[in-house]
């Protein structure tokens, strides 16, 4: 997990951040800034996570990248059909869904028709690393 900068096709430094699922069998990388990070407090989120508000930090999707192992193990769920998907069925899933992963349940992000609302407690800033600005 963490920060890293890479070259972009163009040879332009990019930047690359690492999330995980607390079990660590999903895990996936987004290139570049989020385009906005905010704290949600509506009630779906207080309910999802247990907490009085998710901090989030929204993502362009084509950014978006699994790691090949963790295919197996993405869970979505749309709460506005009541219906899941499991990884094998991804391709029929209807967006907008909550995307968790199937062995730890640990809630990653809300996927949209173009966006990715990560959560981004999952992207393992530490007290040491610092939370980058555009994440604040």
């Amino acid at each position: 997990e963490g920060i890293s900068a890479t070259r972009s096709p163009s040879g332009e430094k990019e930047i690359v951040y690492d999330a995980a699922c607390y079990c660590g069998k999903v895990a996936y990388q987004v290139r570049g800034e989020p385009t906005t990070s905010k704290l949600c407090h509506c009630r779906a989120c207080q309910l999802l996570h247990g907490a009085p508000f998710e901090w989030v930090s929204i993502f362009h999707k084509h950014n978006v990248r699994f790691s090949p192992k963790s295919l197996d193990f993405l869970y979505f769920y749309s709460g506005e059909l009541d219906k899941g998907w499991e990884s094998s069925e991804a391709e029929h899933r209807i967006l907008p869904v909550k995307v968790s992963c199937n062995r730890c349940r640990t809630p990653v992000a809300d996927e949209g028709r173009n966006m990715w609302l990560a959560f981004s407690t999952l992207f393992g800033f530490t007290i040491e690393t610092g939370i980058p600005e555009e994440f604040q």
